[in-house]
Order: C-alpha cells, then sequence, then structure tokens
C-alpha cells in the first residue's frame, strides 16, 4: 500500500464539527488538556481549542503547523512531530484526538504505543477513521505509478487483497480498531458511524449523501463511510 498523507480538511467545514459532535455523544469532550494528533491545517483543532484548556497539536507537515500558529489561539500549542515520536511527557494528556490520521501513519502499532505512552491512566482517545464496509473509496488509489480518484472504484476496495495493492490509505473494521487499542491497554468506550456531507462535489450533494443520511438512521449504518471510537486508558 502507498500510503500518503491525505488531503486535510479545511476549517469552517461542516465535516468537522459534525464529527465532534458524533464524538461527543459517546464521552464529552471537557479535558484541561488534550493532544490534537495530525493536526492538519487545524479543522478539528480550532474547534476543540473551545472544549479543552489547553490543546496540543502536531503534524508531521511543517507548512500546516505554521498556519495554526499563525492563527492566534493562545491555548493552542502546536509542533512539528511524527505520530510515533511525540515531544509530550508521558502520561501527560487527559485526551488525545486522532481524526482521520491512524490511517495514514506508516507505523500504526508505534504509533497506538505512543499515544498509550502519553495519554494518562483514565484519560480518553477520540478516533475517526474510514469504515472498511463503506463500497466508495474516499481516498486515492494506484494502479500501476497513476494515482486516481478513489470515487470512481466503487467496491473493489472493500476487499483487503485489492485495497493492499492499490490503496494510499487504511481502512479499519469496527472489530480490528477495537483489537488494535485493547491490546495497546485501552478499554472500548463505544463505538458508533458518522456519514460524511459529501458536500464537495455535485454527484455527492445529489446522490451519495441522501443515501448515507438514510443509512445512518438503520441497521444499515454499518456500511457507513465512518468509524467513530472512544478508548479509554485502563
Amino acid at each position: 500500500m502507498k500510503l500518503d498523507f491525505g488531503s486535510p480538511l479545511e476549517p469552517g467545514k461542516e465535516d468537522g464539527l459534525k464529527r465532534l459532535q458524533v464524538l461527543e455523544k459517546i464521552h464529552p469532550i471537557n479535558f484541561k488538556n488534550g493532544l490534537d494528533l495530525g493536526a492538519g491545517k487545524g479543522a478539528y483543532s480550532f474547534l476543540l481549542s473551545t472544549k479543552v484548556e489547553k490543546l496540543f497539536c502536531t503534524d508531521i507537515q511543517k507548512e500546516y503547523v505554521r498556519g495554526i500558529s499563525l492563527n492566534g489561539n493562545k491555548n493552542i500549542f502546536s509542533f512539528v512531530s511524527s505520530a510515533k515520536n511525540i515531544p509530550l511527557e508521558s502520561e501527560s494528556m487527559e485526551s488525545v484526538f486522532c481524526i482521520e490520521v491512524l490511517d495514514h501513519v506508516k507505523d500504526l502499532s508505534g504509533t497506538i504505543s505512543e499515544i498509550k505512552r502519553i495519554t494518562k491512566r483514565g484519560g480518553h482517545v477520540f478516533v475517526s477513521a474510514p469504515n472498511k464496509y463503506f463500497p466508495i473509496e474516499t481516498h486515492h488509489v494506484y494502479f500501476g505509478k497513476k494515482r486516481f480518484d478513489g470515487r470512481f472504484v466503487p467496491i473493489v476496495c472493500m476487499f483487503d487483497f485489492i485495497h493492499e495493492k492499490i490503496g494510499s490509505a487504511r481502512r479499519f473494521s469496527r472489530k480490528n480498531l477495537t483489537e488494535l487499542f485493547t491490546e495497546h491497554g485501552f478499554a472500548l468506550i463505544s463505538c458508533d458511524y458518522f456519514s460524511l456531507p459529501f458536500d464537495n462535489f455535485i454527484l455527492g450533494r445529489l446522490l451519495i449523501k441522501p443515501l448515507t443520511e438514510f443509512l445512518i438512521k438503520t441497521p444499515l449504518k454499518v456500511f457507513s463511510p465512518t468509524l467513530i471510537a472512544v478508548f479509554k486508558k485502563v
């Protein structure tokens, strides 16, 4: 799999607010401190900064970190680092936010081990990640050296042996996401599903959005685009 950094969400988009609202239904976001891991352009950081007294933001791309810093939020502290080598003290964070990040990191086990290290006992980790069973690929795919929009090859990426060859980002099932964290000393509080707004292109607004908004209210929500989960360090 040719993992890439993906395209970070732009601040102010509906997606950011809705995603946090679903996470808050599982557990309130109200902490003294927290880390937005893989913060990108700060779309979630700026929202989280109103709920967390002190928010640390890290991303591997310098230009994004610089952009967050220039925004001037006094309770946001941003820095450049990889996900598996975070310059924070052990057990120093009450909350960690991994929003559309685990699908892009190269060392998944190392990243979760680092999250465990910096999270206080009893602290919470909020996760949002692509759902393996959503039939439309939301990231780019590769055929040889050529890169294509994954939306135009539906269904095929639901099969692991194909996705491993052409995917650019991981997809998770509820089971394997839970196993990843429980193996590292976390307990699952709850897991749910989230439907993207799909407002960025005409086909999404006209066809996909109405369908996913219907599915999320039925048992078929297991085919929604995104997994939402909250874990507690035990």
